[in-house]
């Protein structure tokens, strides 16, 4: 008897599949507290990090697990933290791309590219790739001062080309929308090349051999410090703007696989759609 050969589920059992998922809530502005609570907390262990390390041996115990808190370290909390919100960013992304395309919307393509660029950012983030990426495209590209760090160079042009190729898919956002993701592209970037940008400046005085003496610099540090912060603020931020950006469509009950993420908080016309899906869950 031959094995019956395999088929992809039709609309309508899809459909059914969704309809079975469970339903969870997600509140834009409480996932904002705590992502804005959470920066805040890694800010300030950093500063007392910074303020302890000089009363401290280098290769103990205690220094181990004060690196584990650097904002600017590569393999930490606060990294790890930070990757794990752009990765989550990505997810939300790819969310959207889903909702434009499902409701026959444009741009379902640039939601598609920002979240693997996102996905990109999450794992450069907590591996600190983009450190090491200009000596391998430029290995004589030796730049001084404020652009010592060599990185930015790269990174800006691409931030450029970026820019303009999502121009007509940032102009065709809500209002809002923009206004929150404008403001988390100004933190998120001021952070990652802006205040890069003014720490590197302690490299460059000291000279290009001296990278370790450097960082090293109680200056350095609390520079980096303020950059991390910009950089966590800007990423919460982003998903706090994915999220109320889910919320507000007028079916704000996303289907992730196996499960249904309902996304409260936005407009009225979210209202109907979620109230539905919570009714529909809770008759069970």
């Amino acid at each position: 008897m031959a094995e019956p050969s395999a088929r992809s589920p039709s609309d309508s059992e899809l459909a059914r599949i969704e309809a079975d998922a469970p339903l969870f809530l997600v509140y834009p502005r409480r996932i904002l507290i705590v992502l804005l609570g959470a920066a805040a907390f890694f800010f300030v262990a950093n500063l007392a990090r910074i303020s302890v390390l000089p009363h401290i041996a280098e290769a103990g115990r205690a220094a181990y697990i004060l690196r584990m808190f650097d904002t600017d370290g590569e393999a930490t909390i606060p990294a790890f933290f930070s990757a794990i919100m752009l990765l989550g960013a990505g997810g939300l992304l790819w969310a959207c791309a889903r909702i434009y395309k499902r409701d026959g919307r444009p741009h379902v393509m640039s939601w598609r590219i920002l979240a693997l660029i996102f996905a990109a950012l999450a794992v450069d983030e907590f591996a600190s790739f983009h450190e090491r990426v200009h000596w391998l495209l430029m290995p004589g590209f030796r730049p001084t001062g404020f652009l010592i760090e060599g990185w930015v160079v790269p990174y800006a042009v691409l931030l450029v080309v970026l820019v303009v190729m999502l121009a007509r898919w940032f102009l065709a956002l809500p209002r809002r929308t923009q206004v929150l993701g404008a403001a988390s592209a100004i933190l998120f970037v001021g952070g990652a090349i802006g205040w890069e940008m003014v720490a590197s400046q302690v490299w460059a005085e000291l000279g290009r051999a001296n990278y370790d003496q450097a960082v090293a610099q109680p200056r350095y540090m609390y520079l980096a410090s303020i950059e991390e912060l910009w950089e966590m603020t800007g990423a919460a931020l982003w998903v706090y703007t994915l999220v109320d950006l889910i919320a507000r469509q007028r079916r704000s009950v996303v289907f992730l696989g196996a499960i249904n993420i309902g996304m409260v908080g936005g407009g009225a016309d979210a209202a109907p759609a979620l109230d539905a899906s919570v009714a529909r869950d809770t008759s069970r």
